[in-house]
């Protein structure tokens, strides 16, 4: 080894190359130094931050998050880590910091961008939880956060209700106009669907031309009544392809979980079977299940 090589090499040398952002923190969180191999990542400039609490020159969630960390540090061996928000050069990146205590009661930060990585997390799980055509939730999403809420509704003695929605003579539709037509649609049936419904209802597509709508706290029959004919309303209004002359209607099944224990499964069941009620009665409509329905 050429030991005189590498004592040529100083340790500004040595940061120049590493992407993170290094600080040195004393006992009471005051940034003493840095590194920056790549100074675009500041928050701030250096004569912002240097000798001032690494906790006051954050915004407030983020600085809870560091304190935090720096917190556990204190009291701990080895390193604590944390993923944070932040606006950089009028962009929103994402840093994970890694902090672990030192010697002469010192604290170092290493900051790194995350930003790439916690994009493909994040597309990854909309993939996993959202159709790929209309943007909606899907089947998957559908059950896992029914059976949460219907959990939810035990436990606060509340209730919930389903809209279980197929769309009329979709297959006619289909057959008629070809399936890029029938894909615009599906579409258009989305966005009506969502629009019609409050923001904090859970819009899913769980297959072929049938949705549902997960609405969560409890909800009189009136308003349910209201939002089933605002669907079947909006679609009337639908921007369809020039040649697709058929209107677009909807049949609607309305479920509610009562003071019984009732499973996901068996709550869309019986929204199913409302649904195909108002098939029979014309289409173009609701139905609120009721157990002589099952006769049909």
């Amino acid at each position: 080894m050429n030991t005189e090589y590498y004592k040529s090499i100083s340790v500004d040398d040595i940061f120049s190359v590493i992407p993170d952002l290094i600080f040195v923190l004393d006992a009471n969180y005051i940034i003493k130094e840095y590194r920056a191999g790549n100074s675009s990542d500041l928050y701030l400039p250096p004569n912002q931050f240097l000798e001032q609490s690494m906790c006051s020159v954050l915004p407030e969630e983020t600085a809870t998050l560091i304190k935090n960390a720096l917190d556990t540090a204190k009291h701990k061996d080895g390193i604590t880590s944390v993923e944070y928000l932040l606006p950089v050069n009028n962009c929103e990146k994402w840093f994970e910091a890694r902090v672990c205590s030192s010697k002469h009661d010192r604290f170092i930060l290493l900051v790194r961008d995350i930003t790439q990585r916690k994009n493909k997390e994040i597309e990854i799980n909309f993939q996993a939880n959202h159709d790929d055509l209309t943007g909606l939730y899907n089947r998957t999403f559908a059950f896992d956060f029914l059976n949460q809420k219907l959990k939810e509704c035990d436990r606060l003695k509340t209730t919930l209700s389903i809209l279980f929605i197929d769309i009329d003579n979709f297959k006619k539709i289909n057959d008629k106009y070809g399936h890029c037509t029938g894909d615009c649609v599906l579409k258009a049936v989305a966005s009506s669907i969502k629009n019609s419904v409050r923001a904090q209802d859970a819009v899913c597509r769980i297959g072929g031309d049938e949705f549902i709508v997960i609405m969560h706290n409890q909800i009189a029959h009136t308003k349910l009544s209201q939002i089933a004919n605002n669907i079947n309303q909006s679609l009337t209004e639908l921007p369809m392809a020039a040649e697709q002359q058929d209107n677009v209607s909807v049949s609607i099944g309305i479920s509610e979980s009562g003071k019984e224990t009732c499973s996901a499964s068996e709550l869309l069941r019986r929204a199913d079977v409302a649904m195909f009620h108002t098939k029979h009665c014309g289409k173009h409509g609701f139905s609120v299940y009721e157990p002589t329905m099952e006769n049909e």
